[in-house]
């Protein structure tokens, strides 16, 4: 393929002094000595010279410039980015005594020689409690046991329902046999196994938790304040991070119920597994070279000891530079440029592609005084090489044995960024970040969320009387089938769809996110069966028939029912009377409610709603 780039570079100095030189006789006839030592050929000579390097500078832009022409788009240099998982113990054995404090930054090595180590990403304290009894309350009085389900790593199973609802409640019970004194003041630490194939491999940050949550032991009910979750709302597997503080079991058990906090989730969670003494660990490792020693010189360098910094931006916040002075510690500043600071300013300029540390020369930027130690604190990691598979066996310090396995591969890390990764960041912010202007851009940038599950979304058409507000109709994850019992989406879902998307609204304008409006529908036939036709195969194609026609979401997004539009008497007619089999309609009957423009019908037709009677003289 031919290389279509426009080579600006194209002339040497010794073709642009011939050019020159055979330009002579037509512009200056009466110049008669062209030799090199004439004092006008040497001008020639130079700015030939001067054409070439500014030739030579036009055709290549230097990494400082191409750094600044992505940072105009918003994209910055970064440094690589750690991987993260779980290490899961067995469920029916612990290796360790209650209380066991497992620090943050305490190493977890993999079985494999060449993997990099990880490290605990918070304090957490293991216990011997084991989980007998998983089960969900539901708000109308049911429950549903999910302890066999749990137990089983292959199986999944939906804790909430499929939407959750403000009143259902998850239990999960402990059998507990506490130490003489509970001393421990580091969380436990409760992992969940979520299944979610469109989740995000970037660990989300550790936020409050969406999810209250109650201790029930023999000294009552009280909610536990501060609870910490990595799991973004159920979206993907993390830990909650849970402060109890003393723990009383009731006939040696206690324990933890948990409901929403706003009335719903983002997303009603598919759980594959849920246990106690899960560590989340992380591929990053705190870093302090050994001392270095200040030499008094002008633009002293120093160069980070270790591979794998990480630094965003400029690294400003990422590396702490100190000196120790006749016994006093001083902290050192980085700068963008040292020209502008003054001959006592504690500044240092930082490259951090190549982890190297440019201090001042005593009048831009001061002297690093001679013997004085140089400490330099940092963080590293592997980027990509943490990127490990499942099944892996981990052992943790301060853990007599191997501690457990990792069931889905540690996964988020990523190499720092070359000159090519920020023009494509640049590249896909331009075309990808721009504000949300069209319905079309917004309907779209709902209809990414696929994390959230969001199968349709509908802006309304625009009101006059309400200048600058927007009105967005999303819909959840429902069953295509039609069989979802609720479908109304949770609050929770519409405002972590509207807070994703309001930052890209044009200024001055607002976005309020709603769930459709559905309408029940209520369909009732009696059908007479052609002849040789079975008629248990007759009503199982008309139940099928009416869910494909009516149904809100389909596995291609094609065949949707419209929003806004009505269920008719004479559609449904017309739907079961191509049926195969049905020779004749003997009753239909539809009751439903009043559609308005942002209403879906909610189809409440089951077998026994649809009659088919053999015909006369038919085959018994």
């Amino acid at each position: 393929m031919t290389d279509l780039t426009l080579s600006l570079n194209a002339l040497t100095f010794n073709q642009l002094v011939d050019i020159g030189r055979a330009m002579i006789p037509t512009l200056a006839p009466r110049w008669t000595d062209h030799n090199i030592h004439d004092p006008g050929i040497m001008l020639m000579e130079l700015i030939a010279w001067i054409a070439e390097a500014q030739m030579y500078s036009m055709d290549r832009l230097r990494r400082d410039e191409r750094e600044a022409y992505a940072g105009l788009m918003g994209v910055e240099p970064r440094g690589p980015l750690p991987a993260r998982g779980l290490v899961w113990p067995p469920a029916d054995t612990t290796s360790w005594p209650d209380g066991v404090v497992v620090k943050q930054g305490s190493p977890i090595s993999p079985d494999r020689i060449t993997a990099p180590t990880f490290f605990a990403a918070y304090d957490l304290q293991l216990t011997t409690a084991m989980l007998t009894r998983v089960e969900t309350r539901f708000a109308d009085g049911t429950s549903h046991d999910w302890t066999l389900v749990n137990a089983q790593q292959s199986a999944t199973y939906m804790p909430f329902g499929d939407a959750a609802q403000p009143d259902t409640r998850l239990v999960l019970t402990f059998q507990w046999t506490p130490p003489a004194s509970q001393t421990a003041t580091a969380p436990l630490s409760l992992g969940w196994e979520i299944v979610n194939d469109s989740a995000s491999t970037d660990a989300p940050q550790p936020a409050r938790s969406n999810l209250e949550v109650v201790l029930s032991d023999a000294d009552g009910e009280r909610r536990i304040p501060g609870v910490v979750d990595t799991t973004g709302g159920l979206l993907q597997s993390g830990v909650l991070l849970l402060s109890p503080g003393r723990i009383a079991p009731d006939r040696g058990k206690f324990r933890l119920i948990f409901r929403s906090v706003s009335g719903g989730l983002p997303r009603p969670p598919r759980v594959r597994r849920i246990g106690l003494n899960v560590v989340p660990m992380v591929q990053q490792q705190q870093i302090q070279d050994p001392p270095g020693s200040g030499l008094a010189m002008p633009n002293q360098q120093y160069s980070l000891a270790s591979d794998g910094f990480m630094f965003s931006g400029n690294g400003s916040a990422d590396l702490q530079v100190t000196t120790l002075e006749n016994g006093q510690s001083f902290t050192w500043t980085l700068t963008a440029d040292l020209q502008n600071s003054g001959p006592t300013d504690r500044h240092f300029e930082l490259d951090p592609a190549t982890g190297t540390v440019t201090f001042g020369n005593g009048v831009n930027g001061m002297l690093v005084p001679s013997g004085a130690p140089i400490q330099a604190a940092y963080k590293i990691c592997n980027g990509t090489s943490g990127n490990l598979q499942p099944g892996m066996n981990w052992s943790v310090k301060g853990v007599a044995g191997a501690f457990g396995t990792n069931p889905e591969p540690t996964a988020g890390g990523l190499d720092a960024t070359t000159l090519d990764d920020l023009r494509d960041e640049a590249r896909v912010d331009v075309t990808g970040n721009r504000p949300l202007v069209t319905a079309a851009d917004v309907e779209n940038a709902a209809k990414s969320f696929s994390d959230l599950g969001v199968t349709r979304a509908v802006e309304m058409p625009y009101v006059a009387s309400q200048p600058g507000s927007r009105v967005l109709i999303v819909a959840g994850p429902h069953d295509s089938s039609g069989a979802t019992p609720d479908l109304a989406e949770s609050r929770e879902f519409l405002r972590t769809v509207q807070r994703r998307i309001t930052p890209r609204l044009p200024l001055g304008q607002t976005l309020r996110v709603e769930s459709p409006k559905y309408v029940p529908v209520k369909i009732s036939a009696t059908l007479t069966a052609a002849r040789n036709a079975n008629p248990s195969d007759v009503q199982a194609s008309a139940l099928v028939e009416l869910q494909k026609r009516i149904a809100i979401v389909t596995p291609d997004g094609n065949g949707e029912w419209p929003l806004g539009r009505p269920v008719t008497l004479r559609s449904v007619q017309g739907w079961l009377r191509k049926v195969p089999g049905v020779a004749q309609l003997v009753s239909v009957n539809l009751n439903a409610g009043q559609f308005g423009p942002s209403s879906l019908p909610d189809l409440q037709v089951s077998a026994s709603d649809i009659t088919v009677n053999r015909p006369a003289g038919g085959t018994p």
